[in-house]
């Protein structure tokens, strides 16, 4: 018995042909867009900072700014301030992401959260 094609198995092969070549081609002449991370590298301004300069650094250290609210009505208060730059103008629209260290409940109450005291319940 001799095999004959049919005309819709002839279109079959071509499309799977043509999406074959179009995948092909788009894995091989497109860009790829993933997300590259830019490290700032100069400490422009510092105060109240313990290693300031970890904080342009690609690994697991760190830079602590440290501020304290004082007691009763803000006397002996201070405020630290860490100030870096990055080695190129940053597009506007570009995210920036800041890793810090601090006791969730109390980010989440200054952030964006009510905190409701216990006395009002």
């Amino acid at each position: 018995m001799m095999k004959t094609r049919t005309f819709s198995s002839r279109i079959g092969i071509i499309r799977n042909t043509c999406v074959a070549v179009i995948v092909l081609l788009t894995l091989f002449s497109a860009k790829s867009y993933a997300q590259t991370k830019i490290f700032a590298n100069t400490v422009s301004a510092q105060s109240r900072v313990d290693n300031a300069l970890n904080a342009t650094l690609n690994d697991n250290t760190f830079a602590s700014v440290n501020s304290y609210g004082g007691i009763a009505i803000g006397i002996g208060s201070y405020s630290g301030e860490l100030e870096l730059k990055y080695p190129a103008a940053v597009a506007a629209g570009i995210t920036s992401y800041i890793r810090i260290d601090f006791d969730g409940d109390v980010l989440n109450r200054l952030l964006g959260g009510v905190w409701v005291p216990y006395w009002l319940m």
